[in-house]
């Protein structure tokens, strides 16, 4: 695995946490 595919894990489970934390903010209504 070289750091480029690190660094892209690491972006996308950025991104679907935020997008967990706004589905949950908005009551699930996204």
């Amino acid at each position: 695995m070289g750091a480029g595919v690190m660094q892209r894990w690491t972006a996308t489970r950025r991104y679907l946490a935020a997008l967990a934390v706004t589905v949950l903010a908005t009551g699930g209504i996204a």
